[in-house]
């Protein structure tokens, strides 16, 4: 297929927070972070607005399930860390992806946009399907996350198509991009989607002056695909390793691509990252 078209939106002076809020303790994300509040039920959250695109979009009126099966049972389907195997028409215009990103999903300017609201709403579901919480909640100022989207139909308001969705941290401090989390709609999956967003976050990186390494936490069944894209194993984690905001699992490896500026990319590897090198993987 065609590369992606890259859509930004126009930079917000001031986020418009959600209105929902909760008193109860956050949850962490099972891969980087995100936190997840207790909230009333998915339905008791629609605005007036989106219970009329539900009723009104083709793709909304059939979006209560994206993925059958979550993270926490089938990590590499979810975030499509496979060789792509699907063939997408390159002729078909409408189902060409369209990355569009660094979306604001509390500002007013996303919400009035009929084609992102939708988007959103995608989102919303894949997020509780597969990681079993609200991944937008922390993508504001306040929270530090960040999210890209990749879609189809983007032109057609709401029924624009979720292809995939990729969650993402600045750390300038380590000079790190860190991905959170990265899902795939189950319908969408094995025509390479998740790779296009991992090749959007590295491609993005070359862009950021203070940012000189991509890292993410990968599930071991999945370190074959990501070294194929250039990353580098640096080390094992445990959950003593995890930190307020980072939550990890047994049998996970941080990796890493080291970004070369202005030159293209160079072999993965150095120190930096989200954490100290505590020991190499094998």
């Amino acid at each position: 297929p065609a590369s992606p078209k890259v859509r930004r939106l126009a930079s917000v002076s001031e986020e418009e927070l959600s209105n929902a809020s909760t008193s109860s303790p956050a949850k962490s994300s099972p891969l980087l972070g995100c936190q997840e509040p207790s909230s009333p039920s998915r339905r008791a959250l629609l605005s007036p607005v989106v219970r009329r695109m539900r009723r009104s979009s083709s793709v909304l009126s059939s979006c209560s399930v994206l993925s059958t099966k979550s993270w926490f049972e089938d990590g590499v389907a979810v975030e499509d860390a496979v060789p792509a195997d699907v063939v997408v028409a390159a002729d078909d215009p409408e189902a060409a992806p369209t990355v569009i990103a660094d979306v604001k999903p509390h500002a007013k300017e996303t919400m009035d946009d009929l084609a992102l609201a939708a988007l959103l709403e995608q989102v919303k579901v894949l997020s509780e399907d597969c990681f079993q919480e609200k991944c937008l909640t922390g993508c504001s100022k306040r929270g530090g996350w960040r999210i890209t989207l990749l879609a189809s139909r983007a032109d057609q308001g709401e029924d624009a198509v979720l292809l995939a969705f990729i969650v993402y941290r600045l750390r300038p401090e380590q000079q790190c991009l860190t991905v959170s989390k990265l899902a795939v709609p189950e319908t969408q999956r094995r025509r390479g989607y998740g790779q296009k967003l991992i090749e959007w976050a590295v491609q993005y990186s070359k862009t950021l002056s203070d940012i000189n390494r991509v890292g993410l936490a990968s599930l071991a069944e999945a370190v074959k695909f990501y070294q194929r894209l250039g990353f580098r194993k640096m080390m094992n984690l445990t959950p003593k390793d995890s930190t307020e905001d980072e939550e990890y699992f047994p049998g996970q490896v941080f990796m890493e691509l080291k970004i070369k500026k202005g030159g293209g990319r160079s072999k993965a590897g150095g120190g930096g990252g989200v954490k100290p090198q505590r020991r190499k993987a094998r």
